[in-house]
Order: C-alpha cells, then sequence, then structure tokens
C-alpha cells in the first residue's frame, strides 16, 4: 500500500483538491508530502497490530503514551517549522513532513520492547488456511467501510477547505492538532483498556459483564474528557498563539483559534463515537456501526442547501481584499486613499475625533448604524442603550438596518394589530387548503428551503398556492395562480379586498363582534376608496380582486406565507397591517389550516417611553419607531447633517453596514458623508 501509494500520489491528492487548478503550488506541495507520508502506512499497520496484541495481553502502558509519544513529534516538528520558514522555506516544509512521519515510527517502535516481552517470536509464516483469517475479513471488510467514509469526507473537507483560500486545510489541521490530544491522552488510553474487558466479555457471552464495561467506559470518558474540553476551550487563543511566526499571523491565529472552540463542544460526543467504534469491534459487530458512518446524503433534502450568500462566505473571510488592519484616511474623503495604522493608533485618533465632535456640536451631533452583516451577533448589543458607547456619552442616536428592514413587518405591524410579534404567528401550511405567498420568495430567499418544500407538500396534496410578486420566477413558478402586483402597490391591493370583503359583508361577524376594535371607522375610511383607484395603483384588475375574494373566504383553511417583501415602500407598516387584518376579519387566525398564534406565556410586549433630554433622530416623525426599538429612524440622517434639522450631526460611527449603498437615493448620502467631521 505504501509503494502503491507513492506511485500514484497525484491521484490521490486529486481527490483532496478537486475543488482547485491542480497547478495550484497548494496541490504540488501536497503531492510531495504525501511520497512523504506514504511511509506511514507501514509503521501505522505494523504499530496497530502490536497495540492489539499487548492490550489483549491487558499491556496498556506503552500503547497508552505511544500516541502521545507521536504526538509530540508533530508538535515538535512544527515547532523547528516555524523558526526554519523564515530561513528557507522549503527546509522548514521538509522538515515538517519528516518529522510527523518520524512521530509514527516512533509511536511504532516504542512498542516493541513490550512485545518481545510477551514471548513475542517472529516467524514469518502465512496460513491461507487458517480459519482465522476468514474471521479478521469478516471484521476488516466494514473496518474498510468505516475507513473510506471517513476518508471521503476528510476529502471533501479539505477540497471545500480550499475554496475559501490555499491556507484552508492547513488552517483546520492546526485545529485539529489541539482537538485530538486530549482525546488521544486520556479517550484512547480508557478505550484501550476497556476494549480488551469487553472483547474477553463477549467471547464469554457475559453480556451483563459487557454492559457493566460499556457504561463505566462511557461515563468515564464524559468524566475526564468533558472537564478537558472546556479547558481547551478556554485557553484556545494561547494554545493556537504557540503557533504564531512566519507566515501564521494574529489574524490566523483567531482564525484557527475561532475553529478549534467550534470543534472542541463536540469533544465529548466524539470520544464516545469512537468509544462505541470498539464497543462494536469487541462484539465482532462492526457492519452496524459502519453503515451508520457511512449515511448518505440526501441530496433532495431541503436542509442539505445554502443560500448562495452563505455558501461564498468563506471568501469573505479569506479574499484577499479583505482588510486586516485598521486603515486611516490619508486623501480627501472619497478618494480611497489610506495607510495601515496599528490597533492603538487608530483607536485613539477615532476616540479623538469622536472626542473633538462632542466638544464641538454636542454629544447629540454622534450618531452610529448597525447593519445587517453584525445581525444576531453580540455586538449588536452596543447599538441600543444602556449599552451603547454613544449612549453613555449623551447621544440619542444610535440607529440599525431596521430603519428600512424587517421592523415593520415583524414587530410594528403584528403588534399595532394583534398584540404579538410574527414569530409568534405560524402558518399551518401542513392543514391548510390554500396557501397565499405574499412578500416572500421562499425559493430564493431561504437557505435550507425548508417552507418551499412545505408549500410543494401542500400543493401535491391538494392545496391551491396563490403567489403575490411583481416577479413571477422562483416560488411563482409553481403557484395555482401567480398575482403580478406592481412594486409598492401591496397596501393598495389589501385594502381593495377588505374593501370588498367588509362592504359586501363577508367577514367572519361572530369573530369581529368579539374580537376587533374599530371596525365601523375602518370600514368608513375603505368606503372613501375607489376600487379603480386602488387597482391603477397596484396593477391588478377589479375582477382579479373579485377573484381572490371569492376563493379567500370560500376557503376556511387559509395561511399566510410572508416576510419583507413589503417593507421596502413607503406603505410598508400599513401594508402589513392591513394583510393582517385582512386574516384577522375573515376568521382565519388561530384555527386550523390558518395562522396558528404560538404566544402562550408571551408578555405583552411594551412600548419604551421617550427618552429624557435631547430626541432621537426621526422621533418627532415616527415616534412609535423609537418605542419599539429604542433607536432614532436612520432615515432622517441625511436632513441632519444637510439642513441641521433638527439639530446638527456630525459623526458617524458604522458597524457591518453601507447604508450609501443600501438606502435610497444614494447620492444625498454621499453627500451627508462629505459633510461630516468623522
Amino acid at each position: 500500500l505504501s509503494v502503491l501509494a507513492i506511485v500514484f500520489a497525484e491521484p490521490i491528492i486529486y481527490t483532496q483538491t478537486f475543488t482547485i487548478d491542480q497547478s495550484n503550488d497548494v496541490s504540488t506541495y501536497a503531492v510531495r508530502f504525501f511520497r512523504i507520508f506514504a511511509l506511514q502506512i507501514v509503521f501505522y499497520g505494523l504499530g496497530g497490530v502490536i497495540t492489539g496484541i499487548l492490550n489483549s495481553r491487558r499491556s496498556y502502558f506503552l500503547t497508552s503514551i505511544a500516541p502521545a509519544i507521536n504526538n509530540v513529534f508533530v508538535i515538535a516538528a512544527f515547532f523547528a517549522y516555524i523558526p526554519l520558514y523564515g530561513i528557507n522555506p522549503d527546509l522548514a516544509l521538509i522538515v515538517l513532513a519528516a518529522g510527523t512521519t518520524l512521530g509514527v515510527a516512533a509511536q511504532f517502535v516504542i512498542q516493541i520492547p513490550a512485545l518481545f516481552k510477551c514471548g513475542y517470536k517472529w516467524e514469518p509464516v502465512i496460513d491461507l488456511k487458517d480459519p482465522s483469517i476468514m474471521e479478521t475479513l469478516k471484521i476488516t471488510i466494514p473496518t474498510l467501510i468505516f475507513i473510506v467514509g471517513n476518508l471521503i469526507a476528510f476529502s471533501c473537507r479539505n477540497a471545500f477547505s480550499l475554496v475559501g483560500g490555499d491556507t484552508g486545510p492547513s488552517t483546520l489541521n492546526y485545529a485539529w492538532i489541539w482537538f485530538q490530544l486530549p482525546y488521544g491522552v486520556v479517550a484512547v488510553s480508557l478505550s484501550r483498556a476497556m476494549f480488551t474487558e469487553m472483547s474477553d466479555a463477549s467471547a464469554k457471552e457475559d453480556w451483563e459483564t459487557l454492559r457493566t464495561f460499556v457504561n463505566k467506559g462511557i461515563r468515564g470518558t464524559l468524566f475526564l474528557i468533558i472537564p478537558l474540553a472546556g479547558m481547551v476551550f478556554a485557553l484556545a487563543d494561547p494554545l493556537i498563539q504557540i503557533f504564531q511566526a512566519g507566515a501564521f499571523n494574529q489574524d490566523d491565529v483567531y482564525t484557527v483559534s475561532a475553529i478549534l472552540k467550534i470543534w472542541v463542544v463536540g469533544l465529548p460526543l466524539y470520544s464516545i463515537v469512537m468509544y462505541l467504534y470498539n464497543t462494536f469491534a469487541s462484539i465482532r459487530k462492526f457492519v452496524p456501526f459502519a453503515i451508520l458512518n457511512c449515511v448518505l446524503v440526501d441530496k433532495d433534502s431541503p436542509l442539505g442547501r445554502l443560500c448562495p450568500r452563505g455558501a461564498i462566505a468563506p471568501q469573505i473571510l479569506y479574499g484577499e481584499q479583505r482588510i486586516k488592519h485598521p486603515l486611516i484616511r490619508t486623501g480627501e474623503r472619497g478618494e480611497g486613499k489610506f495607510r495601515e495604522a496599528s490597533w492603538d493608533e487608530a483607536l485613539d485618533y477615532a476616540a479623538q475625533l469622536i472626542r473633538d465632535t462632542a466638544e464641538r456640536y454636542g454629544a447629540r451631533s454622534l450618531a452610529s448604524y448597525y447593519g445587517r452583516g453584525v445581525l444576531g451577533m453580540p455586538i449588536m448589543a452596543y447599538g441600543v442603550a444602556p449599552q451603547s458607547p454613544l449612549y453613555r456619552l449623551g447621544s440619542p442616536n444610535d440607529a440599525s438596518c431596521g430603519s428600512i428592514c424587517n421592523l415593520a413587518s415583524s414587530t410594528m405591524a403584528p403588534q399595532t394589530v394583534l398584540g404579538l410579534g410574527v414569530r409568534q404567528m405560524v402558518p399551518d401550511v401542513e392543514k391548510s387548503d390554500l396557501v397565499v405567498v405574499w412578500g416572500k420568495n421562499s425559493a430564493t430567499d431561504d437557505g435550507p428551503q425548508v417552507m418551499i418544500a412545505r408549500i410543494k407538500a401542500a400543493q401535491e396534496r391538494g392545496a391551491k398556492v396563490i403567489v403575490v410578486d411583481p416577479r413571477q420566477s422562483g416560488v411563482g413558478e409553481i403557484a395555482d395562480w401567480w398575482i403580478p402586483i406592481l412594486p409598492g402597490g401591496d397596501g393598495a391591493f389589501a385594502s381593495a379586498l377588505l374593501k370588498i370583503i367588509i362592504e359586501e359583508k363577508l367577514y367572519d361577524r361572530e369573530f369581529v363582534a368579539e374580537y376587533v376594535q374599530g371596525m365601523e371607522e375602518y370600514a368608513a375610511y375603505l368606503q372613501g376608496l375607489s376600487l379603480d383607484t386602488l387597482s391603477s395603483q397596484c396593477g391588478i384588475s377589479v375582477e382579479d380582486m373579485r377573484r381572490f375574494v371569492a376563493e379567500f373566504t370560500s376557503t376556511a383553511k387559509a395561511c399566510l406565507v410572508a416576510y419583507t417583501g413589503l417593507e421596502y415602500a413607503l406603505t410598508a407598516t400599513q401594508a402589513n397591517r392591513a394583510l393582517y387584518v385582512l386574516w384577522g376579519i375573515t376568521g382565519k387566525l388561530d384555527t386550523d389550516g390558518g395562522m396558528y398564534l404560538n404566544c402562550r406565556g408571551v408578555p405583552t410586549f411594551q412600548l419604551a417611553s421617550a427618552p429624557e433630554g435631547d430626541m432621537p433622530l426621526g422621533f418627532d416623525d415616527a415616534p412609535l419607531y423609537y418605542g419599539f426599538c429604542k433607536q432614532a429612524q436612520f432615515m432622517n440622517f441625511p436632513k441632519a447633517v444637510l439642513e441641521d434639522d433638527p439639530y446638527p450631526v456630525r459623526g458617524l460611527l458604522v458597524v457591518g453596514g453601507s447604508p450609501a449603498t443600501s438606502f435610497p437615493e444614494s447620492d444625498t448620502w454621499r453627500k451627508a458623508y462629505e459633510k461630516l467631521d468623522c
């Protein structure tokens, strides 16, 4: 096998690097390394046999420390590699390859004395009629399946890590070294000792004793591994810091450390799985374990897909244009001229700019914006008082992408109509006879595509699907009826539907009488609207409006699948409110096949009161917005900068976003940027 691996090194390495050009230096170095590593097959093979013999004799000392000796050689090779890389990179790589191979050789050699002490004598004889050969094959074949499954998994892992950059596999391997160390020292030692006892119990068919050893082994493994995993998690940064030298910089430390922290959370489970590996081997029924380990991927599963943005995330992390150091502007704003600076210099400079601006114009002249790029991250907590740095300086002007995205549809509209958030409104697609998709394209905006799978399943059992969307692409292509609405016309269409339903008394009168407030006032408002005018505003004929109403009101089980599609218009909040009114007055809330209200134990939302002192931007125009999120309305930012209305703003802290490219009227935002002091 070693000889074959050396000869066919290139095609074997291709299985690890098929995602990149094979002329890449990574492929070239990998082939060279693999030819050296191929020698390890001999040492691993013979060492594994010796380990098995010694364990069967209950000789555990050398077999337990042998992997640790291997790790010592590997770590020593890495330490030698670090200074050598700056002197002679090629020599450093050779030392790294040779050192890891010597580690495997040492793991084999150190066990030989114990083997001879057990009375071993070398007799190079192979008896093909020996019944133990067939017995060995019964175990070898499923073991081979297990190994091939792992090899495929590692091959894919390495290959796809190269998509993010040439350092992808090495980044994972650095983390793997420290991940494996506690497992190799503790879990392996315990499992080997238990393996002998479990094998002995299995041979005697003493299943009670076998179960006892399985329980003891799992408990012992968890008892030892969990605290070690916690230590590795806590010390991840300093452990990886050891490798920092040469091309391995501080950013690499943070990256590898983050991977190690994620992996080490699963270390207890990994140790248990490998203990069960020994358990199945001891009873010589390894086939179930091997099959489970090689579970095939279901390509049709909705959980097996990443959205395009998520799929290219490695390019953000490893991209050549990623900013890795603070930059201080040296030219005019907008020229794009910067110089690199240290963190200390950059932070001091930023602090001085903020301080000078606050002293000149007052603390309220400072504003912050937290964008979609940090949504869901801990740093978002610093965009809201009282944690906000600007709040502590005295500014009320923290803002976020919620000014134009999600807040209207997810919070403000449902809270002001139903007294709950959109997350408490669950579409009962599985029981619905009519699925209305409005403002959401589940075929493109949902990474795992769970919702589109649910919609298709409902359609297959006979439910109708109506899609309201300016575009037919995506979910509109499978619709029973696609309604091509004009962008921004959602409020007009929903109002038209409500006008027809109320004037023709097609609503649920019992529900309205018991749960609806302001029905008469709302009916009077709708009476003043013209269907023809609403039709021209939304691009949908009055005939189709009446057709929708007939379909909708005649179907008791109708659910709504919606998202932020209605958000990006001046009528966002009211359009979303109209949707919830539509489902409410027709009795399709909290019913089978409608919108299940999952709000048990959810407290009533309490609006934030107006802040003391200076009012945040946009408070006079949209006080309710502040009440829901305790933030400034960032759409008012340019006006405050360019017109000093309601007061001058001259400083802006942007985190994880780009208002100039994501908000309307980019030219206005660029003019505002030019007028800022910082």
